[in-house]
């Protein structure tokens, strides 16, 4: 989910302006504090099965590859564009996706649901990553998996 460059103007004078005010001033301003618009809750975001069938329907293979591990992973776009064959560990119940998300450096362990795993079992073997572009490179940055899905 991308933000709007108003979302982000707005997150920006949110933070700026209470700094602005000088010390003496009464903190009654109509402009302090002003609260950030912009909450991300992906955790809330629940897919149904009718919603993910038209996601696939209608997109380019690529695309809902893209589309389709963002929804069974969870992870942030800096974190897809980097996945890849070694972040997927057998445990005794199954597979396993580790890895140590960029943004925040945590340790993320995400079961492999079926559907992850027919995308895992049907990457081509010599690649390692598991999203790639239209001519089988890795995404050098995360932004150009965005421009991939809203093209």
């Amino acid at each position: 989910m991308r933000s709007s460059p108003a979302m982000t103007r707005a997150v920006v004078l949110g933070r700026a302006l209470p700094l602005s005010s000088p010390p003496q001033r009464s903190t009654a301003s109509n402009h302090s504090p002003i609260r950030s618009v912009y909450k991300s809750q992906r955790a809330k975001i629940f897919w149904r099965p009718e919603e993910i069938e038209a996601l696939q329907l209608g997109a380019p293979p690529h695309v809902w590859r893209i589309r389709a591990i963002a929804l069974e992973t969870g992870l942030r776009p800096g974190d897809l564009a980097i996945l890849s064959r070694e972040h997927i560990h057998r445990t005794p119940h199954g597979r396993r996706i580790v890895i140590w998300t960029q943004k925040r450096n945590q340790l993320a362990s995400i079961p492999v649901t079926d559907r992850m795993a027919a995308l895992i079992d049907n990457t081509a073997a010599p690649q390692s990553r598991l999203i790639v572009n239209t001519r089988g490179a890795p995404y050098q940055h995360e932004n150009y998996l965005g421009d991939a899905v809203s093209q």
